[in-house]
Order: C-alpha cells, then sequence, then structure tokens
C-alpha cells in the first residue's frame, strides 16, 4: 500500500506541474498527442494542433500559435511545448527557425540558436526570464544567416549574466566573449527591462549588425558594455551602460571594418572606463539625450597622449587593476583583464575615424581626453555640454555649427580644426590655450550669425566644473 500511495502522489505531482505550464503560458485550442524528443534531459512535451474554423480570423489565429514554441526554464526540468528545441545539460538549443517564448530561471544554464536551414529567422520571446552562466555566453546565437530578434516582453523583467570562471572554458574560435552573442545580425526589442552584468568580457557583442528598438537595458561589463563589428542603430531605447571598456565599440579594426552608429531619439547614459563612444566610421546622433563620462571625467588639469597612447603629466589617469576593478564595476580574473589592459588607452567621449554629425541633441560629456574627436562635426540645434582636459573638439578637418547651444569647458583649446564655420547659435568656450584653432584659416572662424564667446583661463587656475 506504501508504494501505491508514494505512485500515486508521483502521478499527482506531474499533472500539478502540466496544470502549471499550462497557466503559465495560457495557451488554448485542442492537442494532439505529445512526441517524445531524442537525448534530451528534463520533460518536453510537442503537441500539434488540429481544430479549425472557417472564420478566417480564428485559421490565422491557430497557424501563429502552431508556429510558437513554449519553454518553462527550470534547472532540473526544463519543459519545452512545440518543436524546434530540446534541453540538455542545461542548454536550451534553438535549432528551426520560429517563435520561441521563455519563462523561469536557469541558475546555471544557456539558450544557443543553431539553426539548420540558414534562411530561417528565429524570434524569442521572453516574459521575465533568469539565466546565469559559467561555461559559456547565456544566449549565443551560432548559426544563423537570417536576423535574430530578441524580444523582451512589457511590464517584465529578465536578467542575464556569466562568471569570471567562463576564462576556464572560453572557445577563442566561439569567440562568444559576451552574455548575448550573436554571429549573425541581432535585434533587440520590446518594452521589457534587460539587465546584464558581464563579469568575463563584454555585454552585447555581434560579428554583424545590432539593432535596438525600443529596447530598455541596464549594463555593466567588464569590457565594453555593447560592441558590434559592422554597424548599430539605436532607436527609441534607453541605455545605462556602466563599462571597463567603451561603452559602445562599433567596427573592426584588425579587419579595417568601418561599421557606423546611428542613435535616434534615444536617452543613453554611459560611464566608462575608455572611450563612451567609438566607432570605426561614422557617428550619427539625431534627438535624445546623451550623457558620456569616460575615464572618470574631467578632473581640470591637461593630459597629454604619448607615443603608447598613455597620457602623461602626474602620469595622468594610471589604468591599473585597482582602477579597472573600480566600485560600481564587474569583475574578472588576471587573464581577463590582461587582454583588456593590452587595448590602446584613450579615453575619450565620443571618438570615430568618420565624421560625426550631431542634431537636435541634448549632449554632456565628461571626458580625461577630448570631448569629441572625429574627422570632421557637423552640429545643427541642440544643446552640448563638453568638459574635458584634452581639447574640447578635436578634428581633422572642418567644423559646422548651425545653430543650438554649446558650452566647452578645456584645459587645451576649445575647439581643433582645419576649418571652422559658425552659420548660427551660441557658443561659449572656456579654454587654458585657444578658444578656436583653424589650422587652415590665418584670420580664424567664419562667423555669420551665431554667437560666440571666448574666455582663456591661465594655465595655473584649475578650470571647474560648469553648473
Amino acid at each position: 500500500m506504501f508504494i501505491f500511495r508514494k505512485i500515486r502522489k508521483k502521478i499527482k505531482e506531474i499533472f500539478a506541474i502540466l496544470a502549471a505550464l499550462t497557466v503559465a503560458f495560457s495557451v488554448g485550442g485542442n492537442e494532439g498527442q505529445s512526441e517524445p524528443a531524442s537525448e534530451t534531459k528534463g520533460l518536453i512535451f510537442s503537441t500539434t494542433r488540429t481544430e479549425t474554423t472557417k472564420e478566417s480570423v480564428a485559421e490565422s489565429s491557430a497557424s501563429s500559435a502552431e508556429t510558437e514554441t513554449y519553454i518553462l526554464l527550470a534547472d532540473e526540468m526544463t519543459f519545452i511545448r512545440g518543436k524546434g528545441a530540446s534541453f540538455s545539460d542545461g542548454v536550451v538549443t534553438v535549432d528551426k527557425g520560429g517563435t520561441y517564448i521563455f519563462k523561469g530561471e536557469l541558475n546555471e544554464g544557456r539558450i544557443v540558436v543553431d539553426l539548420k536551414e540558414r534562411d530561417e529567422e528565429a524570434t524569442l520571446k521572453f516574459y521575465g526570464v533568469r539565466i546565469n552562466s559559467s561555461m559559456g555566453a547565456p544566449i549565443s546565437v551560432r548559426k544563423s544567416k537570417e536576423r535574430t530578434v530578441l524580444d523582451f516582453e512589457k511590464g517584465t523583467v529578465n536578467t542575464f549574466s556569466d562568471t569570471d570562471e567562463r576564462v576556464l572554458s572560453y572557445n577563442e574560435e566561439e569567440g562568444d566573449s559576451a552574455v548575448i552573442f550573436s554571429k549573425g545580425d541581432l535585434v533587440i526589442t520590446g518594452e521589457g527591462s534587460v539587465n546584464i552584468e558581464a563579469k568575463f568580457n563584454k555585454g552585447i557583442f555581434s560579428r554583424k549588425d545590432i539593432t535596438l528598438k525600443g529596447a530598455n537595458l541596464n549594463i555593466v561589463s567588464f569590457d565594453d558594455g555593447i560592441r558590434s563589428n559592422d554597424s548599430t542603430l539605436i532607436e527609441r531605447s534607453k541605455l545605462h551602460i556602466v563599462s571597463g571598456g567603451d561603452g559602445i565599440h562599433i567596427g573592426d579594426n584588425n579587419r579595417d571594418i568601418k561599421g557606423k552608429i546611428l542613435v535616434y531619439d534615444s536617452d543613453c547614459s554611459i560611464l566608462s572606463e575608455y572611450d563612451g563612444i567609438e566607432s570605426a566610421g561614422d557617428v550619427f546622433l539625431c534627438g535624445g539625450k546623451i550623457d558620456i563620462t569616460a575615464a572618470g571625467g574631467s578632473t581640470g588639469r591637461y593630459y597629454k597622449k604619448n607615443h603608447a597612447g598613455v597620457f602623461s603629466e602626474s602620469s595622468g589617469p594610471d589604468k591599473n587593476k585597482n582602477d579597472i576593478l573600480a566600485t560600481g564595476r564587474a569583475t574578472a580574473d588576471s587573464s581577463t583583464l590582461e587582454r583588456l589592459m593590452e587595448k590602446k588607452a584613450s579615453f575619450t567621449g565620443i571618438s570615430a575615424k568618420g565624421s560625426a554629425v550631431l542634431r537636435d541633441v541634448i549632449m554632456s560629456i565628461s571626458s580625461v581626453h577630448n570631448g569629441l574627436d572625429s574627422k570632421s562635426i557637423e552640429i545643427e540645434n541642440g544643446h552640448y555640454s563638453v568638459k574635458s582636459d584634452g581639447d574640447g573638439f578635436y578634428v581633422t578637418e572642418d567644423i559646422s555649427v548651425d545653430g543650438g547651444d554649446i558650452n566647452i569647458t578645456s584645459c587645451h583649446n576649445g575647439m581643433d580644426c582645419k576649418k571652422a564655420r559658425f552659420t548660427d547659435g551660441k557658443i561659449f568656450i572656456s579654454a587654458h590655450n585657444e578658444g578656436v584653432v583653424c589650422r587652415e584659416e590665418s584670420e580664424g572662424a567664419f562667423i555669420d550669425s551665431a554667437e560666440v564667446q571666448i574666455e582663456k583661463t591661465a594655465r595655473d587656475k584649475a578650470i571647474l566644473p560648469i553648473p
């Protein structure tokens, strides 16, 4: 009798789990027989809908539901209802295109997208998910010719993290040195909150394009917060990044890939140990707010780069281990630290190998080196506050200003360029050296209807922050 009671108790537990799964995903309609899955651990349920209706709207809804796979994450029992996904040794593998809906948590696990058909596209929807991994990227897109979409549903909180123990199992060829990694194009969308803690290396990394559309991201990373080897689009999103490398890095200097970044109508706050935004190509900022503090921000002393890329004058910012592992930062082991320390030092607010176009932006930069460093700068309207220990704006070619309020406090030159043209707007510069240096114009900048005020500060007088 005791054995029978134990069997009945186990059956009740299984039915309770099935009921909870059904309620969790609110799946309606008739269900067919379940199909057994091979070589997987945990419980996997696959159902096929057979119900039909004469109404086209109902048919469309049923067809959509057939392509959705529901996954309830749990360390010992991950439930999968639908096709295209399997679970083994803590890893959920998606090998077919379609829509996958996730809930639950994995204290030691991963989601891997490895599509068999290269022309398929996978969409992963998250309804409150927590994943931690010490063995690889919590989300890793290994194979997908088309883009992969990560959709975080409104009103949910989703958390992804890794550990510095990943260095013990890191595969250089795989390259998934981020919490969210993709070999192909990556789209992140949805109004749900996404928290990323990258103790091993980067927060988000794609070898191709990254698109953030209506996203809400909080990233703390040992190295770069966001990195794409091609281009990045940030549209109507909210970003808060604390990084030990660059806040956002675009392009691949090793392969001479000059990606672009476009930030449109977004709210971005970046606290970085190196550049706030670094792009191997162009930078376009249109609308929204950008707040950048690079390498702790301006200290009121002029620092000059030497041939090794390190700043001098009272040694400048000493990028030692204590700085890298500062309060509020993620941590990493010594070998990861050494890889980061090998990076060429640059502590600029925005650094672009191409042009910088700024329109209708509310921008604030505080940096140890230049505030904005690019090939050329074009400003149209907006409000810009720059406080730097190098030049406020340093460009190899021209600066153009047509409207807007610009306030620069610099320990070197306010603006350094070949030519400067101020058509309209209000410009105030407080600098130790020259307000505006025009290397190819002996008479200085061309000023049309703009109001320009320049104040030179003595070398022995510290420049205080402008309120």
